[in-house]
């Protein structure tokens, strides 16, 4: 973990090099030790890491990497958080109809565990990607 943590604080100094040599030693000792949250996260944070350097592909297939764990192991959350971010990448990507099947399954989630913050955020995500389509109507009507 602290590796993970340790990239972090690297990625927020704006040293993305450096933040994505740590996630990856992270996520080699996690395979190693068999730290399946860890892993979760570290593949997440290299996720966030390739999205926000403009490679939206290799960030989903971090983040689906990443659900996939969370999945298996129940983080709830977590899961929220993954389908939230594909969502973003495809939206990126100008993939409409892909963000808005992984935001609404993020806004199901986020209903289901009462976490009122993570709702708003895809409400508010898939607003403005209905809106961008020309269909501000159903954006009103977002639950």
């Amino acid at each position: 973990m602290f590796l993970n943590n340790l990239g972090v604080t690297y990625y927020n100094f704006g040293k993305i090099q450096k933040a994505t040599e740590l996630f990856e030693s992270s996520l080699a000792i996690c395979l190693d030790i068999g730290d399946k949250l860890v892993e979760s996260k570290t593949l997440s944070n290299l996720g966030l890491t390739y999205y926000n350097v403009g490679q939206s592909e290799k960030a989903i297939d971090y983040y689906k990497q990443s659900l996939a764990i969370k999945k298996y192991i129940g983080y709830r959350l977590g899961e929220c958080s993954a389908l939230g971010n594909i969502g973003e990448a495809y939206s990126d990507l100008g993939q409409s109809e892909k963000a808005i099947n992984y935001y609404e399954q993020a806004l199901s989630i986020s209903k289901e565990i009462g976490h009122r913050h993570s709702e708003g955020v895809w409400l508010g995500n898939l607003g403005i990607v209905f809106k961008d389509l020309g269909q501000s109507k159903k954006s009103d009507r977002l639950p």
